[in-house]
């Protein structure tokens, strides 16, 4: 058994089940980079760049960062909302505790891109490529500055940290989660699959049901082991789901079929791709788990300013579109990386801060 139940509610996590999760984490990540790339337009304070994408290339787009990546967001509200109710757990010190590990990290980041945006906009050089005038922050007036910190809309300037956010919201009705689905885990997990299927996929749905999926895995304590015998048939299916998915978008109602292939991506990114027989291989990207947050935190404003910046320099053939789509995440993924290594050996006080703590 990967997972054993102790006394109680709690789960003694083995050590190939916490390394299974150490490698999802960096899948997850990963995701989110490609889910990013994905644009078809480019917004400057000159004009708006209209990119020209052949069919080929908005399919393979499509596939990767539609298909396969989307299932990372609500990948990690369920390993969160796992790792908090698989044992009992103070309502009150757990949210100390997010405070610090969600709520200053999102404090910070956000607050460092809007000085950032509002010193390069100030810049004429460089002010085209920080041009949304809902960013601009010279000109916010109080409800600009609400709109800014992500309190009047679902995301703050810094729009990846939405996940912080509801992250923090989803923990403080943690007991209200526990209560229902512990006295109705059957109902619960109907309730939460259809309104998967047949509610608008926004962020604050994803959040909610992905949570009470997490939640439901804990207090049900299935035997994870089992789907590791099902591997061949969970990767079979999840290629035909893609498949399915890419030939009926402009068919049927694509986020039906979408967001099976999300619920089938979550299991099978972590049942199928989480298991190496590279012993190297697999410590290596261990390693690079513990830079998991980090990387979500430092990414996007990065790789939304180098496309930016690639798009108006360099010319939009089919081809170069698709070296940018595949190298922008991967050199904004190593710049993060690197950006977090340095930061860890040489500022630990901020890192530390900045990642709550994490690195400890």
């Amino acid at each position: 058994m990967m997972l054993n139940q102790a006394s109680g509610r709690a789960y003694f996590l083995s050590e190939d089940f916490s390394r299974r999760v150490s490698v999802y984490k960096i899948w997850l990540t990963v995701m989110v980079l490609f889910i990013h790339s994905y644009t078809t337009t480019v917004a400057m304070n000159s004009g708006t760049i209209v990119l020209q994408v052949p069919r080929w290339l908005d399919t393979l787009k499509y596939v990767i960062s539609v298909g396969i990546c989307k299932c990372a967001v609500p990948g990690f509200f369920v390993i969160s909302a796992f790792f908090l109710y698989r044992k009992e757990f103070s309502w009150w010190e757990n949210i100390k505790k997010k405070l610090r590990t969600l709520m200053i990290p999102y404090l910070i980041m956000n607050t460092f891109w809007v000085i950032f945006y509002f010193v390069c906009q100030q810049i004429p050089a460089v002010s085209d490529y920080f041009s949304n005038q809902q960013n601009m922050v010279a000109g916010w007036d109080f409800s600009g500055w609400l709109r800014g910190y992500g309190i009047t809309v679902i995301s703050p300037l810094l729009y990846p940290l939405w996940f912080l956010k509801y992250l923090f919201l989803m923990n403080v009705l943690s007991k209200v989660y526990l209560a229902v689905i512990r006295k109705f885990p059957t109902l619960s997990a109907v309730v939460l699959l259809c309104a998967w299927l047949w509610l608008h996929n926004y962020s604050e749905v994803q959040a909610a049901i992905f949570w009470g999926f997490g939640c439901l895995l804990a207090v049900k304590q299935p035997n994870i082991e089992k789907l590791f015998r099902w591997k061949w048939v969970i990767s079979v299916g999840y290629v035909l789901l893609l498949a399915v998915d890419t030939a009926t978008r402009h068919i049927v109602p694509r986020e039906l079929v979408n967001k099976i292939c999300i619920l089938w991506g979550v299991v099978f990114w972590f049942v199928c791709t989480t298991e190496f027989k590279s012993e190297k291989f697999s410590a290596m990207l261990m390693k690079l788990s513990g830079y998991a947050f980090s990387i979500y935190l430092f990414h996007e404003m990065n790789l939304f300013i180098l496309k930016k910046l690639l798009a108006k320099l360099l010319p939009q053939t089919p081809i170069m579109q698709l070296v940018q789509y595949v190298g922008v995440p991967v050199m904004i993924f190593c710049y993060c990386l690197i950006l977090s290594v340095l930061m860890k050996k040489y500022l630990p006080r901020l890192y530390a801060l900045i990642t709550g703590n994490r690195s400890k």
